[in-house]
């Protein structure tokens, strides 16, 4: 699955943005209101 995401970015943006590095993650970290945790994301 990871192949075929690089490839399709790879065919639809630019060759050198393809992401190298994927993490795949059952949700995304929220606050208490519902808002995504951006500084928790990066830590990812």
């Amino acid at each position: 699955m990871v192949a075929d995401l690089q490839e399709f970015v790879k065919r639809a943006v630019a060759a050198y943005r393809y992401p190298r590095l994927d993490a795949f993650i059952d949700a995304l970290p929220r606050t208490e209101t519902g808002k995504l945790k951006r500084s928790a994301l990066k830590t990812l």
